[in-house]
């Protein structure tokens, strides 16, 4: 009976998968970090394809909606992050930032931030 219940026991256990789950509410393309994501263990069986962190390592992922407080992190739930500079060189100061360049004229340049608000550098200096 003992070793009934040992195996029993052991095979339930087996059973639970390690899931990678959020900490925290995570907003619409906000960055993840190791600090957000905790592991839990979970019997259920869950239909998505659960996150690698050493991703995490290698590359920049952010969110592609918002993620609840304790929802498991899928593979379809977060996206690399693409890194948009813009170097400008205006002869006498050169500017870098992060983000598309929209158009381009004689006297200025308009940017398009990655938090989306426009920005116009007038070449010459001023705001």
């Amino acid at each position: 009976m003992r070793y009934y219940l040992v195996l029993m026991f052991i095979f339930f256990n087996t059973q639970a998968q390690m899931i990678l789950i959020s900490q925290k509410n995570i907003n619409y393309k906000e960055v993840i970090n190791k600090n957000n994501l905790g592991y839990i263990k979970l019997d259920k069986k869950i239909n998505c394809t659960i996150f690698d962190i050493k991703l995490l390592q290698k590359d920049k992922y952010q969110a592609k909606h918002f993620i609840f407080k304790g929802k498991e992190i899928c593979v379809k739930d977060l996206k690399k992050v693409q890194e948009n500079s813009i170097q400008y060189d205006f002869g006498n100061m050169i500017i870098q930032r992060s983000g598309k360049v929209m158009s381009e004229n004689d006297s200025y340049v308009k940017i398009k931030n990655t938090d989306g608000s426009i920005e116009k550098i007038y070449k010459n200096g001023q705001k």
